[in-house]
């Protein structure tokens, strides 16, 4: 069974760290201590609900897409989101670990994952953790956006149709209106992400590319049985729990 460090190292090499950005926070947040666990959590954010049921269940790990810390903390404070969720993490011993853009980018990590359940194919990274690919038949912009939230489970589903049809996607998990533009020069009529902020729809709407949003959340959860197999392959005794908000 791995000890929080062990597991850290492990996903090193595994997922290693130059797959991320370099102003990325990743591996261990919190290690309240480096015990073994044969429980494992993962997650797609430290919350405390996901601290709780980690504690429940006696998992001394908790595995999240997104990390617990992000930036600079100035102090750890009970009446602040952040410094709730360590304090609650420290009382309950639940050490926190965290792989955010270099799971993004990784094979068959989140992106690759969301490509593969709408039906995107031939897929290439054409910039850092974002892919490019085609679907087997054009469709009208609406008629993908329903694909899409059937795929994901998704009513968030907005859709900013600005071309006839869906051939080749460009692909960003999570909040990746920015790619707009280079998703454009590299030749695609269309982006998917899980939102984007109001000047990225005025840009795909001069460009004249589609935009479909399907929520933040929704185009990055489908990675946690996938962030379960790598744990599994490395420690297969373990127990691994998938933990949905």
């Amino acid at each position: 069974m791995p000890t929080p460090t062990q597991l850290d190292k492990y996903f090193d090499t595994a997922v290693p760290a130059s797959l991320g950005f370099s102003w990325d926070s990743g591996g261990i947040s919190l290690l309240v201590n480096d015990c073994e666990s044969n429980r494992i959590v993962v997650a797609l954010d430290a919350t405390s609900a996901a601290i709780d049921f980690a504690s429940s269940i006696g998992a001394g790990i908790l595995v999240t897409h997104h990390p617990a810390i992000f930036g600079k903390i100035e102090a750890i404070r009970a009446d602040d989101a952040v410094g709730k969720r360590l304090i609650n993490a420290v009382r309950s011993g639940v050490s926190l670990l965290g792989y955010h853009t270099r799971l993004d980018n990784a094979p068959c990590g989140v992106n690759d994952t969301l490509c593969s359940l709408v039906g995107i194919e031939d897929t290439t990274e054409f910039i850092p953790c974002a892919r490019l690919g085609k679907i087997s038949s054009p469709v009208t912009p609406e008629a993908f956006g329903k694909l899409v939230g059937e795929a994901l489970n998704s009513d968030r589903i907005t859709v900013f149709a600005n071309a006839p049809f869906v051939c080749r996607v460009a692909v960003c998990s999570g909040s990746g209106g920015n790619i707009v533009r280079d998703a454009y020069l590299a030749g695609a009529d269309t982006v998917l992400t899980g939102e984007a902020k109001y000047n990225y729809e005025l840009d795909a709407a001069e460009y004249g590319i589609n935009l479909i949003t399907a929520g933040h959340k929704e185009t990055e959860q489908i990675v946690l049985p996938v962030l379960k197999d790598i744990i599994l392959k490395g420690f297969p005794s373990a127990e691994v729990f998938v933990y949905y908000a």
